[in-house]
């Protein structure tokens, strides 16, 4: 055996330990990050609930006068 072969047959499962880890760890935090995403997108929709509410009532006090 060479030391080019010990070398391979060290490094590679290293090599593919490393490259499990950064899957699950760009994989967890890609969740992270689509979880973050959809409950900004909830934040944004509900503020515009209460603004177009806040618009419908400011209407319905002008249509009073």
């Amino acid at each position: 055996m060479t030391p080019r072969d010990i070398a391979i047959l060290t490094l590679a499962p290293a090599s593919a330990s490393a490259a499990l880890s950064f899957a699950l760890y760009a994989a967890h935090h890609a969740s992270l990050a689509a979880a973050a995403i959809a409950t900004g997108q909830l934040v944004l929709l509900y503020n515009l609930y209460l603004y177009t509410g806040e618009i419908e009532d400011r209407d319905t006090r002008v249509m009073e006068r």
